[in-house]
């Protein structure tokens, strides 16, 4: 038997178990100050505003901390710097009147902003949007993982996804990852929130992965593959650090 350790459910096999940790929302968005789980980012954010007024916010990028010594330490890290420099915040940020809640992955702001103006799929608004938005993210990527000549960026990625040994060369953090098949705006959202090493899923192909990106609309499209569908492939992560 295949245990979930959040919620005690048990599996006959190990791909239950996976297809329970990444879709079921029992115990999808825990609470870090009291250990509660919510069905939704937006209902956990709505709690730890109301039931954590302990917690400290930094304004410029959003973030919230435990403590003043927290967030005093956060105001000097790289963290804060990229938040507050983030071009997906400054996209979501351009439009009037929309709630932005910085902690939410981009996916979920994108559909919220969708429903906050009640786009049609096929008007020229939506898809002027969701141009920019496409943009943002590959401008965010290169925020977090864009230089290809610092090794710093090389290993971020392989931390991100598990890979250990961390590549000690440029070339060597290129050919780890080249076969790799990571859906980008988990990435983003890993590097955003300063997660544990590891936590960005690896699919075994681009079939998995697409219908994972398309399932959860976790859709990544500046780049798109021969049949045109949206390129969530961590291989082609190295098409945005590469000078055009």
């Amino acid at each position: 038997m295949f245990t979930c350790n959040p919620c005690n459910r048990r599996y006959d096999d190990q791909a239950s178990l996976d297809f329970h940790l990444l879709f079921s929302p029992c115990h999808a968005h825990k609470c870090g100050s009291c250990s509660k789980y919510f069905t939704s980012e937006a209902d956990l954010i709505a709690h730890a505003a109301e039931a954590h007024h302990h917690a400290f916010e930094c304004k410029p990028c959003g973030q919230v901390l435990n403590s003043r010594d927290l967030l005093r330490v956060h105001r000097e890290s790289n963290l804060h710097e990229r938040m507050t420099n983030s071009p997906v915040n400054a996209f979501f940020r351009s439009w009037p009147n929309f709630p932005f809640h910085v902690q939410l992955p981009p996916h979920k702001s994108w559909e919220q902003l969708h429903m906050f103006y009640g786009w049609d799929d096929q008007a020229p608004e939506y898809r002027a949007a969701w141009i920019r938005y496409q943009d943002a993210l590959a401008s965010e990527v290169t925020i977090w993982f864009g230089d290809v000549l610092d090794l710093e960026s090389w290993q971020k990625l392989c931390r991100a996804v598990g890979i250990d040994p961390l590549p000690g060369t440029c070339a060597d953090g290129y050919m780890a990852i080249r076969n790799l098949y990571v859906n980008l705006i988990d990435l983003i959202q890993w590097a955003r929130t300063g997660r544990v090493d590891g936590e960005v899923k690896r699919w075994k192909n681009n079939a998995d992965l697409f219908e994972y990106s398309i399932a959860t609309r976790r859709i990544f499209e500046r780049d798109v593959t021969a049949n045109d569908k949206p390129n969530v492939v961590l291989r082609h992560l190295t098409n945005c650090m590469l000078p055009r």
